[in-house]
């Protein structure tokens, strides 16, 4: 291209229609601008930040005896960005993976947030010893801080677990002094129960709990927290009303809590074996079903709660029949002796699903009650049957029985069902010989 030609090209770009050469000199400027007001109004500034190192993905099997490790970072940002930075908006770290136990030297990773850069760390890198990790249960103590209520008093603490299994290297497992759980009972007047951290001291008093793992970290701590009056642990009766949609029963009730303290004067307590809940009306129900109720109780005694939950398990209703032989009597008078046929007997019961499909049929006894006889002679008596918990009798088949009833003269009668046995063998054997019993001869006119 000659220089005419390169001179016309240059020309037309200043000239209309699009001026390119004016914009593009537009662009430049607003970019020169730009930077020159970010650098006198939004200036690049620098600071530095103390920020503590963590150990990552370091292996459960090693310890390093000394983790209070930190760092001095340098970053440099614009001043917008700068103001809104905080020592938490930092992390340094150092990387423990494939790293075995011994002696390790490690480089100071730093993460930063976007638009931030770093100047320098110090120092750069970190040495590590590192140790197997082992393990020692150590016995819990309660640090109980504040004051129950007034008129309350707290008893000694319980814990659950007792011991806790400390995790770490042997060097720090020998500074451990004291394992234990902080518990503030600061205006109290109910029972203390809390999960509460596990936290350990050096003999120092100082804090070391960072250096370990902890099985279990909670534990579950229960304070009792008692009226200063007499008290009296009494058992919570729960009371329903009603009955159960036709086809269905009551399989359970339960009642929580199963007992509460009862505090008041000395007699009251003495007399105050339980405290009854409000009703609770089952009318019709058909599943299982939860009542918050109230706790009945005197003018003169006060309860550790006013409140109970109660639990109606409902059930579809089964039946079954048993088959049973009536060999038992109960309560013959003294100088009389009983027989009773040989009976078997259908009795047919109802309960909840759940009782009727495990029912033992060894539970189930029928018997006869001879206490209202008072000598010799038959009598037809009804028959009785004991039964296991929350199964019914529907009915008995038959429903009485003839009892003979002698006097005990020193031996036992014999069976009459036996006897007749017996006779029938012996004429059997006098057929078999040819002896007959000789008849009295008549008298002859």
């Amino acid at each position: 291209m000659s220089m005419k030609s390169l001179r016309a090209k240059t020309k037309q770009i200043w000239q209309p229609p699009h001026f390119w050469g004016f914009r593009f000199c537009a662009v430049l400027l607003a970019i020169l601008l730009w930077f020159y007001v970010m650098e006198t109004q939004n200036p690049t500034t620098e600071e530095s930040y103390t920020v503590p190192v963590e150990m990552r993905d370091l292996s459960s099997r090693l310890a390093i005896p000394d983790t209070n490790r930190q760092v001095t970072i340098r970053v440099q940002g614009n001043s917008t960005l700068m103001k809104e930075l905080s020592s938490r908006k930092i992390f340094a770290y150092c990387d423990f993976s494939d790293v075995e136990a011994g002696e390790a030297t490690l480089p100071v990773e730093v993460e930063l947030p976007e638009g931030i850069s770093l100047v320098n760390v110090l120092p750069e890198s970190m040495s590590f010893t590192l140790e197997a990790v082992e393990s020692e249960a150590f016995p819990l103590e309660v640090r109980v801080a504040g004051s129950p209520a007034d008129s309350y008093n707290s008893l000694d603490p319980i814990l659950s677990p007792e011991m806790v299994t400390l995790s770490g290297s042997k060097n720090n497992l020998s500074r451990v002094s004291t394992v234990f759980v902080s518990a503030d009972i600061s205006e109290f007047s109910e029972n203390y129960k809390k999960n509460l951290s596990v936290e350990v001291l050096d003999s120092n008093g100082n804090n070391i709990s960072e250096m370990f793992s902890f099985s279990p970290s909670t534990v579950n701590v229960l304070i009792p927290i008692v009226y200063e009056q007499p008290e009296k642990s009494v058992a919570v009766s729960p009371i329903y009303d009603g009955e159960p949609a036709l086809g269905y029963r009551i399989s359970r009730v339960v009642v929580e809590p199963a007992t509460v303290r009862a505090f008041g004067d000395l007699d009251e307590l003495n007399k105050l074996y339980y405290v009854e809940t409000s009703k609770v009306d089952v009318s019709e129900l058909k599943k299982t079903t939860s009542f918050t109720v109230n706790l009945i109780h005197g003018n003169n005694v006060s309860l550790s709660t006013n409140m109970a939950t109660v639990v109606v398990q409902i059930e579809p209703e089964a039946t079954v029949t048993v088959k049973k032989n009536l060999v038992y009597y109960e309560n013959l008078a003294e100088g009389l002796l009983c027989t009773m046929p040989n009976l078997e007997m259908e009795i047919h019961l109802s309960g909840a699903d759940t009782y009727i499909s495990n029912l033992d049929e060894n539970q189930v006894v029928p018997f006869v009650d001879m206490s209202l006889i008072s000598g010799p002679g038959s009598y037809t008596l009804p028959i009785h049957v004991n039964l296991p918990a929350n199964v019914s009798l529907l009915s008995c088949n038959p429903a009485a029985v003839e009892v003979t009833v002698m006097e005990y003269n020193g031996e036992q009668p014999e069976d009459p069902s036996e006897q007749e046995e017996q006779d029938v063998s012996e004429d059997a054997v006098n057929e078999e010989s040819g002896e007959t019993e000789a008849k009295p001869e008549e008298d002859m006119d």
